[in-house]
């Protein structure tokens, strides 16, 4: 097996050279599995880690090869891809952890093999190696796998009657259901937030030092289902929710502030949030109130660690300028200045580590543009068609551009 995924130029990392494949190096591998040991080949190279990895590292750029459909692995399939799925399943037991993390770093070229072999175990085998694998950041291109490892998790605890782990299972598995957007899985993806809440909350009640953390933690997750459903009849059930997790963020804070302050500003952002929704008086002054309280979170941790904070303190900044321009109270006296200072915190944001960055600029130049555009200095409305093109121009350059209808309606009003 060594030998064959020798045929593909590899770098340290395990990953082969996309424009340097092997078609007799594939051809060879297709032959070698297509016979009798092929199998007990594949099965010697799943026995550690760096040989996993580039097995399938090899498996995901092959040219020639199809990689199979778990649903239609049958007795038809081509002996070479039977071997190298059940070599694969017998991995998942010991090396679950290694193949999904592996997965992570080559992106969906694997994911067909790493779930024609999920799906060739049992159930009961499933439970079990769903047991030991713990879930990380960046899997969501396998998501309908990780729906599956988390209905494993989830199915696992509820035999042994473990609440924690049931809690557990039920929050990864809201996060993966949310993620396949369908009408079905969004509705599974509520009661299950719902239940989740539910259960941490009584567990909360008895250990509030165990499990307030994970309480806050279901119900940020209720909340981003409600958020991404907009539907008028939840608002109350949403405001709720934001107001219980600011508060238990607090409760949190002041035991563990390094822990848990930017969780605080966060929570504080969303409750902000919502409350300006309802537009009456007294909830858009709150709603400033707890813009100001996470602008001061942010400029507190962006002195502190400014490699790790200034996006946040960016969108703080510009969230509050915004917020405050559309008052009408004393705080729009202040819009202009907090716009400028999100300008300016926005451009001193590396790219290199926010791939986001620019949204963040956009963003902050489109609210300064709107503020400035209403000033009555003929100067300030001349500055605000500048930032308004920098605005525009830098949208035109991205993938996904954010909204820029302020400033494209300056550049109108400007032109005529």
């Amino acid at each position: 097996a060594e030998v064959t995924a020798g045929f593909f130029p590899s770098t340290s990392k395990g990953y082969v050279l996309p424009l340097q494949p092997d078609l007799l190096g594939e051809l060879l591998i297709e032959r070698q599995l297509g016979k009798e040991r092929g199998r007990q080949i594949v099965r010697l190279a799943m026995d550690d880690t760096e040989r996993i990895q580039r097995v399938l590292a090899v498996l995901s750029h092959m040219k020639c090869a199809h990689a199979p459909d778990f649903q239609s692995l049958t007795s038809d399939a081509p002996q070479w891809q039977r071997a190298i799925v059940a070599g694969l399943a017998e991995a998942w037991p010991i090396h679950g952890q290694e193949l999904l993390n592996m997965g992570r770093l080559l992106g969906r070229r694997a994911l067909p093999w790493l779930r024609a072999s999920w799906y060739f175990l049992t159930t009961e085998q499933r439970e079990l190696a769903a047991a030991k694998l713990v879930f990380s950041a960046g899997l969501t291109f396998t998501v309908e796998l990780c729906v599956d490892v988390a209905r494993m998790k989830l199915r696992r605890a509820e035999i042994t009657n473990n609440m924690a782990d049931i809690a557990t299972a039920l929050h990864d598995l809201v996060f993966y259901l949310c993620e396949l957007r369908d009408p079905a899985s969004r509705r599974e993806a509520f009661a299950c937030a719902k239940e989740a809440v539910s259960i941490r909350r009584k567990l909360a009640a008895e250990k509030p030092a165990a499990y307030l953390p994970e309480l806050a933690r279901s119900l940020t997750a209720l909340l981003k289902y409600l958020i991404e459903q907009g539907d008028a009849a939840l608002r109350g059930e949403t405001l709720a929710c934001a107001r219980e997790a600011v508060g238990i963020y607090r409760r949190l804070v002041t035991e563990q502030p390094v822990a848990f302050l930017p969780d605080l500003a966060v929570s504080l952002h969303t409750l902000a949030t919502h409350l300006s929704k309802e537009e009456d008086t007294a909830s858009l002054n709150s709603a400033l109130v707890f813009l100001k309280e996470n602008l001061r979170i942010f400029r507190k941790l962006v002195a502190e660690q400014p490699d790790g904070y200034q996006l946040n303190y960016a969108k703080a900044l510009n969230n509050l300028a915004f917020s405050a321009f559309k008052s009408n109270g004393e705080e729009a006296n202040m819009a202009l200045k907090y716009a400028r200072e999100a300008v300016n915190a926005a451009r001193k944001v590396s790219d290199s580590q926010y791939p986001d960055r620019s949204i963040c600029l956009v963003n902050a130049l489109d609210t300064l543009a709107e503020i400035l555009s209403e000033q009555s200095d003929e100067v300030l409305r001349k500055e605000a068609s500048d930032h308004a093109q920098e605005a525009v121009n830098i949208s035109l350059e991205m993938e996904n551009p954010p909204n820029v209808d302020a400033s494209r309606k300056i550049l109108n009003v400007r032109s005529d």
